[in-house]
């Protein structure tokens, strides 16, 4: 069925008019009439956009309720329903819209703008604080043509106070936008008219510094430094410093900036701790987020005599950056640590949970394709002087099972520990550690070995067969006492079981427990035929190749 000029111009002059009953006796008439126009836009995009331009929230609903991808398509100048929505001030049309795609906050149109850089070139504050709330990295996107503009630029651009002093309390100061995107000369300038900018804090409570540092513009760096060189140490709403940022991002040159500035202070630098739970350093923000040149630098300026390279992180005693780079198999990470002699010489201690170095291994070598790289770990281990072989005479030296065989070099305090983790019975009254540690040990014993389907599939061929027998004789012949013709008289004693009004049709007294078999043969018959086949993804254990 072709769709009709009349049939086209009723359904953009019901979304002119915002007319819902309209558009549901056209999509009765032809239910696929919305995908059909879609494909047929010309320069005034879909009803859609018509219904967005035009503010028509219900209508609106209704054509995304029909058809959502609507929300996705773009006119002749690359504009979604969104844009023009937003340009408007269609609040609620702007919430329709974003409830069915919310990426269109981010879809340039051809002149390189985005949703909220019409609103704010409109001064729509409503419809601006609704696009920051559903995607708040929309306010750093710039203009992509050759000015580049920010959101900031174009309200100013075009005299909108009322947005730029919304944007200015989300993103802090011009100095905080100058600062994320790493103008250097605009950076100087606006500190050399106020320097107390740098000391401002954005809603989350970051200082330009911070956010220099984590894009690694060193440049916009040293100039904030030059004017407020205490922002090292102020803390943001996560609790973190600019060196954390720095770390956490991997800008090594930044880092080196931060911890030079002030040579009085640059120990005190190094060792603030996130102020959260985890209390970690930055050394152990550098294996989270697996930055070892950022960690290696660190190391080579640490002049603590150890103290701060083997400090612990988390509750309950917490863990040193060995043990974390262990429990994330970073082999880089670990081999580097291993050289430092200052973290060797400690190696040989415990966690927060009493778990030596071969228990975390083993305790997070709970998937089969972590099994490789626990081995690499452990030679790497045992390389260092920190573990040894178990020496069995029955151990097969050719075995991946026996390379895997280690223990922890003797050492009383944390044998000691280690019989104490395994005589903690009541996981309850001991807190979650050895609860999580009991429940682990757990499943691993509750856990079905891999070939479950070759062990009992005999037991499963032999049920299915004798159920299929069943079945298929009881289809083919059916029990007796049914009706083979209508009946209209029919008693039991006193009770009329078939009347003039209840007439007993002939089969169908059957016919459920027909059905009932069928299924149940059918179900059966498929059993047999899946066990019968011979699947070649299979293999035998003995035929896998051996781990070197």
């Amino acid at each position: 069925m072709e769709i009709t000029r009349h049939d086209e111009d009723e359904v953009y002059e019901a979304s002119r008019t915002g007319s819902v009953e309209s558009l549901n006796r056209l999509i009765e008439k032809d239910p696929d009439i919305l995908w059909r126009i879609s494909l047929q836009t010309g320069k005034t995009g879909t009803p859609l956009h018509v219904s967005a331009l035009h503010g028509h929230a219900e209508f609106t609903k209704a054509l995304c309720t029909n058809n959502p991808k609507l929300a996705e398509r773009v006119d002749a100048d690359r504009r979604t329903p969104l844009h023009l929505a937003s340009a408007e001030g269609h609040k609620e049309t702007v919430e329709a819209l974003l409830c069915v795609y919310a990426d269109a906050c981010l879809r340039y149109d051809e002149n390189g703008r985005i949703p909220l850089h019409y609103a704010a070139m409109r001064g729509e504050v409503e419809v601006l604080q609704k696009l920051i709330d559903k995607n708040p990295d929309s306010i750093y996107v710039k203009v992509e043509n050759k000015s580049k503009e920010t959101v900031l630029h174009l309200c100013i651009k075009h005299n909108q106070l009322e947005c730029l002093k919304m944007l200015t309390g989300k993103t802090g100061t011009p100095l905080h936008v100058s600062a994320l995107h790493g103008h250097a000369e605009f950076t100087k300038a606006l500190c050399t008219n106020n320097p107390k900018l740098a000391e401002r804090v954005n809603a989350d409570r970051r200082t330009p510094l911070h956010l220099a540092s984590a894009e690694g513009h060193k440049e916009t760096v040293e100039a904030l430094l030059c004017v407020y060189a205490d922002a090292c140490l102020r803390y943001d709403e996560n609790g973190r410093i600019p060196l954390h940022y720095a770390a956490m991002r991997g800008e090594v040159e930044v880092l080196q900036k931060l911890i030079d500035k002030n040579p009085d202070y640059n120990y005190m630098v190094i060792n603030v701790k996130v102020e959260n739970k985890s209390k970690e350093t930055v050394l152990h923000l550098c294996i989270k987020h697996n930055q070892l040149e950022c960690l290696k630098m660190l190391v080579e300026r640490d002049d603590s005599n150890g103290e701060f390279l083997n400090s612990r992180a988390g509750c309950d005693g917490g863990v040193t950056i060995l043990h974390l780079a262990l429990m994330l198999r970073q082999i880089k990470t670990i081999r580097y640590l291993l050289s430092v002699d200052t973290i060797r010489a400690e190696a040989v201690g415990v966690n927060g949970m009493s778990l030596t170095m071969s228990d975390i291994l083993e305790y997070n070598s709970v998937a089969r394709e972590d099994f490789s790289r626990s081995l690499e770990i452990q030679q790497i281990l045992m390389d260092a002087g920190l573990i040894r072989r178990e020496n069995n005479e029955n151990d097969n030296p050719n075995s991946a099972v026996a390379a895997a065989a280690v223990v922890v070099s003797p050492n009383p305090r944390r044998v000691e520990k280690k019989k104490k983790l395994h005589k903690r019975v009541a996981p309850s009254e001991k807190g979650s550690k050895p609860a999580r540690w009991f429940l682990t040990k757990l499943m691993k014993w509750l856990r079905y070995p891999d070939d479950w389907v070759k062990d009992t599939r005999g037991l499963l061929m032999v049920v299915a067969t004798v159920i299929s027998t069943m079945t298929f004789q009881a289809v083919v012949n059916p029990p007796g006492g049914v009706w083979d013709h209508n009946d209209t008289n029919t008693t039991l004693g006193n009770i009329t079981i078939c009347s003039e009004g209840e007439v007993c049709i002939a089969g169908t007294a059957v016919l459920g427990y027909m059905r009932c078999g069928s299924t149940s043969g059918l179900k059966n018959m498929i059993t047999i035929v899946s066990f019968s086949r011979n699947d070649p993804t299979r293999f035998e254990e003995k035929d896998a190749p051996a781990v070197v």
